[in-house]
């Protein structure tokens, strides 16, 4: 090889050389500002989609924001206010709860780590709080199960109604509603502790209806049976009873004898009269119905009545058998015949506070007695009085 030709040879890579730099120089080298701007922290979020694009003014209501690029900081900045986000998803989502605002239109944006998004607008809509103008009927049994109407305005898209809604331990929501209109709505009564006047509550999307004094609805206790005589009569029926209560008894529309209807008279706001219809021989329950105040209850079988001559009771078993020498032990008694007890006996003294729940069980509060005294107990009823259950009780000092 010649002299010229080497020097031609060597030539040729440093001219490779300058013309690869002329086109990375041309088309751009990968720089730190290049992998900077492809880093989505660098860049700002960009909302994509956005739904719903308007709601009440109340808000409450939650909307879905949708973004591209960037990273969206934890937040969304509504007409100003930073809202913290209900959901949150790495994906380009995020889920808040929109808050109240007057009607009108107003920005949305996006908070990322390379600054704000471009804001969006949505739209607060003019809206009316719900009101409850009238309840019928406006009073009922605090058994509840009563159908009352509701009337007012601003009923549509109701999520519940609450009975009771100003004092949640009295009532609570309603078991059943049905939204007939925009002014006008149905529901069931739940039950309640109270004997007094508690407020409905109807929940919309444009927040609670307010509290007013047609919004009041009045629960009221059912009758209390304090007693039937005579206690007991003839399977033939034919007995003519006397029914007596603590009030209530004027507008009661029905009377039942174990289950079964019987007529009956009103003698005056606590007293009724009705006949007996025959029945098998057993103890049965009289109950009385009014219309606002539902089924009458009673405490101690004060409510019952016995079909055929009383059998002499019978002790079978008691659920302790020490008690301390102080008294006070709750004691049980299970047998049979315990109908119309007045007295449970235990030695020589008499138990106290006597609470009868069948026929068959009775509980006592059990006196007190020396450390050592084993004692007998009797029970004292329409049929006359027990065997003593021997040696049943020691005493022992606690």
């Amino acid at each position: 090889m010649t002299g010229r030709q080497r020097r031609a040879t060597g030539a040729r890579p440093r001219a490779l050389v300058v013309l690869l730099a002329l086109v990375l120089a041309a088309v751009g080298a990968p720089t730190a500002a290049a992998d900077e701007v492809s880093d989505p922290a660098a860049l700002p979020p960009r909302i994509s989609f956005m739904s719903p694009t308007s709601g009440p003014q109340a808000g409450g209501n939650q909307i879905e924001i949708w973004w591209k690029d960037g990273m969206a900081g934890r937040g969304a900045l509504v007409d100003g206010e930073l809202v913290t986000p209900d959901e949150y998803y790495q994906i380009g989502k995020m889920v808040i709860t929109m808050p109240p605002r007057d009607p009108g239109s107003v920005t949305v944006r996006l908070h990322g780590t390379a600054g704000w998004s471009d804001p969006v607008t949505y739209t607060y809509l003019a809206t009316t709080q719900p009101v409850i103008t009238s309840i019928t009927p406006d009073n009922g049994p605090s058994q509840g199960g009563q159908e009352i109407t509701l009337r007012g305005r601003g009923f549509s898209g109701a999520t519940e109604v609450r009975v009771g809604g100003a004092y949640p331990w009295q009532g609570g929501p309603a078991p059943w509603f049905e939204v007939v209109s925009d002014t006008e709505i149905r529901a069931i009564t739940p039950s309640s502790d109270a004997d007094k006047t508690v407020y409905v509550v109807v929940q919309t999307p444009n927040g609670p209806s307010d509290i007013r004094p047609t919004a009041q609805y009045r629960y009221n206790y059912p009758s209390s049976i304090r007693s039937v005589t005579p206690a007991y009569g003839p399977v033939e029926g034919g007995q003519t009873l006397t029914v007596t209560a603590s009030a209530h008894l004027t507008g009661v529309d029905q009377v039942e004898i174990d289950g079964t209807p019987v007529p009956f008279s009103i003698v005056d706001d606590k007293t009724l009269t009705m006949v007996t219809p025959p029945q098998a021989e057993g103890v049965v329950r009289i109950r009385v119905h009014h219309p606002l105040r539902g089924w009458s209850f009673a405490l101690d079988l004060r409510d019952h009545y016995r079909y055929g001559d009383p059998p002499r009771p019978v002790i079978t078993s008691l659920s302790a058998h020490r008690a301390p020498s102080s008294g006070g032990l709750r004691l049980g008694v299970t047998g049979e015949g315990f109908f119309g007890a007045d007295a449970v006996r235990v030695g020589s003294k008499q138990g106290g506070y006597l609470e009868l729940y069948s026929d068959g069980q009775l509980y006592i509060t059990v006196p007190s007695g020396p450390a050592g005294w084993v004692a007998n107990v009797w029970v004292d009823s329409l049929g006359g009085t027990s065997e003593k259950l021997p040696r049943s009780l020691l005493y022992y000092e606690p």
